[in-house]
């Protein structure tokens, strides 16, 4: 997808998938077939946490389904969902394993962030909410 997608990156931080990559079934990728895919995508992969500030979400069994937070997660909490993939990327070298843990964040959002700026500066003078009115002539 990555190829075909050239413009595109990746974030591997759901729990689920980091567990995949953790703890692989047969039949599913390797921890070292991972470690390729980062090591050629190295660009491309953001990581990080999709735990938020809750410890678990209750679903309810009957439609319609909601969901609840489970109580707040302890900063203890917090930190050992973090680290449970440090050990595997620090399998990789030092410089991919930094580009993957923050420094494509900040590049990308960094690039979003001016790109937003400078499309706001292109079309201060236009009526962005008159969608009848085309943008660009």
């Amino acid at each position: 997808m990555l190829d075909a997608c050239p413009n595109w990156s990746t974030d591997i931080s759901w729990g689920l998938v980091q567990d995949y990559m953790l703890n692989p079934e047969p039949g599913m990728s390797t921890q070292q077939a991972w470690l390729a895919f980062f090591k050629e995508y190295q660009n491309r992969i953001l990581w990080g946490s999709d735990v938020v500030i809750f410890t678990r979400n209750r679903f309810e069994s009957d439609p319609p389904t909601s969901v609840q937070p489970g109580g707040v997660m302890s900063p203890d909490q917090y930190h050992a969902d973090l680290s449970k993939m440090k050990g595997f990327l620090d399998e990789l070298p030092v410089a991919i394993g930094n580009k993957i843990r923050y420094e494509n964040y900040v590049r990308l959002f960094n690039r979003a962030r001016f790109s937003v700026r400078a499309w706001e500066r292109e079309n201060a003078d236009q009526s962005i909410w008159d969608i009848a009115t085309p943008a660009h002539p």
